[in-house]
């Protein structure tokens, strides 16, 4: 809910990597072993229902459902995503670099001697500027 709270037993709905855990009962409630016995019968009833529903497939639909469970990831659509970004990131950034440089063109070349030339002629005005002067020459 935009609130933050679930709108089947008004608590904080859990973030992040604790969304799909169970979220047990604190043990400070007068009612928390009441809680506590509620959930798990609750995981009882689903594991039950769970391993009734993998049991009735026939095996290709079996195969196709411990595929689709391999390719999903637990976490929420943004962390997925995010991911998904950085992986194609990190091949885009991988190809780049394992590409060969290309050949400098006549023109690159040329760029190189003159920064390589401005290059020697700023050295040359650094030793100038260091040269000490007055008393101590």
């Amino acid at each position: 809910m935009e609130n933050g709270k679930c709108f089947i037993h008004g608590g904080r709905t859990p973030r992040g990597e604790h969304w799909h855990r169970t979220q047990w009962p604190d043990g400070k409630s007068p009612d928390a072993e009441k809680k506590l016995r509620r959930k798990l019968a609750e995981g009882a009833r689903a594991a039950n229902k769970r391993d009734a529903r993998l049991a009735a497939m026939s095996p290709e639909e079996r195969k196709r459902h411990a595929a689709w469970q391999a390719a999903r990831k637990h976490g929420s659509a943004a962390a997925r995503q995010r991911a998904r970004s950085e992986r194609k990131q990190t091949a885009e950034v991988r190809a780049m670099l394992s590409a060969p440089r290309p050949a400098p063109t006549g023109e690159a070349s040329e760029l190189e001697s003159q920064i390589a030339a401005l290059r020697a002629e700023l050295d040359a005005r650094r030793l100038d500027q260091q040269k000490p002067t007055g008393a101590f020459a």
